[in-house]
């Protein structure tokens, strides 16, 4: 394994004093290549010209065809890649994952670069007559790095020290992939490898035109580059200083930017976001800050189980280090779902099922509170309305679920609901909102858990999610029109009902203990139903929940409002504190969205919370 290293070490000295090729040249592609259409003309293809895609010129048949392939892998980056072959009973497979086809054997072995190219452009097999040679990306997809020699996990007639030759190539230089431990190197075109051919089939996943999303200020610890392929979230700046294996798994579970969940990534990882097309550093620049250096993965190597993968981010070369020999730097990834939280660029139908996404408001003006003239459900604590304009900012789309907190008990930052408790949803009842949390507790879980510039959200920012700005409307906030325009619950001005929220119709009122057995209370369930349950109860914004099921804690201190217009308001001095949205344990008029109810900050059934912060 050694051998590779020195190879690409000696490639590497020797690319450095080389022109590097021009888009269009022949085999000049990046290595992270997606699934392209290879018998799709530059004037027929829809990726050409996209941010990310590159030319790409082929020999078929004698005739010269430019293509386009994309700058990164679409299929996923598992380190044991499932199996995943169809064999085509033609001496070719399909691998359902990527949607590649390949030769089942080499057509050649042991042969320079441009005999092997040659033999790719001239196969015809399958009943296809576009083969040519893997991408670097293409060829890493067949590795399975939990297995060693052979290291492929498709049926591949591979023989131990396996060598393929790739497209990508620097000057006189071409990447290779060794099949018998997944390590990549550049190596002399006159050199001797394998020629394994692949062809791509058209890939249906739409292409982002941005790849990567920054979210906090470049050039900082707290950035974050989002891969809007992958979805996987990046520290974006190393660790300042090089860490021991043994010590870097505690160095990003402690890392803390932008919430939790942070690890080392895995091999296939780390190798998705490294471009081999351009100099140094070979990670987007425009999102990752000192990208240079030897880089350490959490994949062992299963041909020597006390050595660890490590890439080289000044050459993008991959080779295995013994694990105590060594100190390297480290970029620490996450989910989107890493903290409990999807990524503020994902759609609630990209967000995984047991993680909360967040929803951006846009900022404006609106109509807070009611007015008690002519409206016999508008409290004094409720009146009078006046004006808001609040800024724009981030919220949980659905409460806090028992599944979320409980991360947060299990790793000791937060304190456990008492047990045994009416109604009570922890620990059991993994999908609904967690309740008997108090003020405190979940002041803790969006400060301390979520992380900087998440909170318990002001009073403000759950009435304007739930009834949209004057803009919103279709008015402007100093428009006297706006105020009628406001909506009474987040749905509209329908009545609540069982099926908009979770609720007590009627006009009983039920304590939590009375609730259990009643069909009456809780719209029949006993307590808080799995969030998300009333999407028909919606706010404009998409936003669940926020009348009904639980009430929720609000960071403000119970005031009377002020008459004049105020700025994006919050007001804290100490309890009692504002509640907000009503429960299944309150009668309709609970859920008006003006409507304050007020707590010392005791844990209680029918009160959760979510979390809000700062775009």
């Amino acid at each position: 394994m050694l051998r590779w290293f020195v190879a690409l070490l000696a490639a590497g000295a020797l690319w450095a004093c080389r022109d590097l090729p021009t888009s269009g040249q022949f085999g000049y592609a990046d290595a992270d290549t997606a699934a392209s259409d290879a018998a799709a003309e530059i004037s027929g293809d829809p990726h050409c010209g996209l941010p990310g895609w590159v030319t790409v010129s082929l020999d078929d048949g004698g005739a010269q065809r430019t293509v386009c392939a994309a700058d990164y892998p679409v299929w996923g980056v598992a380190d044991a890649n499932p199996t995943s072959a169809v064999d085509r009973a033609d001496g070719t497979f399909s691998d359902t994952r990527t949607t590649l086809v390949w030769r089942a054997a080499p057509v050649l072995d042991r042969v320079p670069l441009a005999a092997a190219a040659s033999a790719c452009d001239a196969l015809a097999a399958g009943g296809f007559a576009d083969w040519r040679l893997p991408t670097v990306a293409e060829a890493l997809s067949l590795v399975d790095f939990s297995k060693a020699n052979p290291a492929v996990a498709l049926p591949l007639t591979v023989t131990p020290g396996a060598v393929a030759w790739t497209l990508v190539t620097h000057g006189a230089l071409a990447w290779t992939v060794a099949f018998d431990d997944g390590s990549s190197a550049l190596l002399p075109m006159g050199a001797l490898a394998s020629a394994w051919c692949v062809r791509a089939d058209p890939w249906p996943k739409p292409v982002p035109p941005q790849r990567f999303l920054a979210q906090g200020p470049l050039g900082t610890t707290d950035n974050i580059a989002t891969d809007t392929n992958t979805g996987l979230q990046w520290q974006a700046t190393d660790s300042p200083i090089p860490q021991a294996p043994i010590d870097a798994l505690g160095w990003c579970r402690n890392l803390g930017i932008q919430g939790h969940g942070w690890r080392r990534p895995t091999v296939q990882e780390l190798l998705s976001i490294l471009d081999r097309s351009g100099s140094q550093p070979t990670i987007a620049p425009g999102f990752f800050q000192m990208a240079s250096g030897l880089f350490q993965t959490a994949t062992f190597d299963a041909g020597a189980p006390n050595s660890i993968w490590v890439v080289d981010f000044d050459t993008a070369a991959l080779a295995p280090f013994d694990l105590f020999s060594a100190v390297f730097a480290l970029h620490c990834v996450r989910e989107p779902c890493g903290d409990g939280v999807c990524a503020p660029n994902e759609s609630p139908a990209q967000c995984p099922a047991d993680c909360t996404a967040r929803i951006l408001i846009p900022g404006g003006t609106f109509w807070q509170g009611c007015d008690t003239d002519g409206d016999p459900d508008c409290a004094a604590l409720d009146a009078p309305a006046h004006l808001v304009s609040q800024d724009a900012f981030l919220i949980d789309k659905t409460e806090v679920t028992v599944a979320q907190y409980d991360a947060c008990v299990n790793a000791g930052v937060c304190e456990a609901p008492p047990e045994a408790q009416p109604a009570e949803t922890y620990p059991f009842f993994r999908s609904a909102p967690v309740n008997y949390v108090s003020w405190q507790q979940a002041r803790t879980f969006c400060a301390q858990w979520r992380g900087k510039g998440n909170s318990v959200p002001t009073e403000t920012h759950l009435e304007f999610a739930a009834r949209g700005s004057c803009e919103l409307n279709g008015s402007i906030g100093y428009d006297p029109k706006c105020a009628s325009m406001m909506r009474m619950y987040p749905w509209g001005n329908t009545m609540p009902s069982c099926a908009l929220a979770s609720l007590t119709p009627g006009v009983t009122a039920f304590s939590a203990t009375q609730c259990a057995g009643s069909p009456a209370c809780g719209c029949g369930q006993d307590g808080p139903s799995a969030v998300g349950s009333y999407p028909a109860g919606a706010s404009p914004y998409g936003v669940e929940d926020l009348s009904g099921n639980l009430a929720e804690w609000t960071v403000d201190t119970a005031l009377s409002y002020p008459a004049e217009p105020q700025k994006s308001p919050w007001i804290f001095s100490g309890p009692p504190f504002v509640v907000r949205g009503g429960s299944f344990l309150s009668l309709p008029a609970g859920l008006r969205s003006t409507h304050r109810d007020v707590s010392d900050g005791s844990a209680a059934a029918n009160i959760g919370f979510r979390c809000s912060g700062s775009p």
